[in-house]
Order: C-alpha cells, then structure tokens, then sequence
C-alpha cells in the first residue's frame, strides 16, 4: 500500500483511490478559506457572469430575498451587485446559457411564500 500525504494551509481532505489491482493511494488535500460575501446564502454557483475569463458567483439569499452575483477582478476580489433585491424566499440559483446567446443567464427558485421559478436574461453592461 503506498500512500502520499501532502500538507498546505487550511483545510485537510484525504481521497483513497482504488485501483483495480488492489492498490491504494491516499492524498491528502488542504483549502484556504477566503470570504466571498459574509451574507447567509442558500445556494451559491460559480461561472463567469461578465465573460472576462475568470469565475464569478451567483447566489441566493433566502432571508433577505435577493439574488446576488459576485464579481471576480482577476484576483479573487468579489464585488457583490444585486440581480432581483426583492424576489421574495430566493433559495436556489443556477448559471446557465438558457436563450444559448453566449453569456451567464441565472436562474432562480423561491419556496413558502414565493413559490416561483424566474430566469434572468443576462443583457451584458447597461
């Protein structure tokens, strides 16, 4: 059995792998925390929103009502903007080129109250 153990900042994650000929390698992965928003989120995506080549997020928050994306600068900076501040109990988000026109559309879902399933069709700047 061999096993490779690798140590970073943060977070510590071991994957087995099996192997058909009965070996095992265990890796150890670690993660660096790094705060994207500090609001409660229910769901959170990542996909690049504003097709500049680097990953943004989409989320939602349930509480507050609001579907968010966060804008990366390239340095893993997060800007948060607001895509619909009033779509009451958003608890799902989803990135998805629905009208396929080559961008992020989002979609979101609302339970209790709100009951409803909205898509908003990412227009680039306005």
């Amino acid at each position: 059995m061999r096993r490779k153990v690798v140590k970073l900042l943060g977070f510590t994650l071991m994957l087995i792998l099996l192997i058909p000929a009965g070996i095992i390698f265990a890796k150890v992965l670690t993660f660096t925390e790094s705060s994207i928003d500090s609001t409660r989120s229910t769901d959170c995506y990542l996909a690049d929103v504003d097709s500049d080549g680097d990953m943004d997020a989409v989320s939602a928050y349930f509480n507050g009502d609001d579907v968010y994306w966060h804008e990366n600068d390239g340095s893993e900076n997060f800007t948060k903007n607001t895509i619909d501040g009033s779509f009451t109990d958003a608890e799902t988000v989803l990135p998805v080129d629905l009208d396929e026109d080559g961008d992020v559309d989002v979609i979101a879902g609302a339970a209790n109250s709100g009951d409803k399933i909205v898509w908003y069709d990412n227009v680039g700047d306005t």
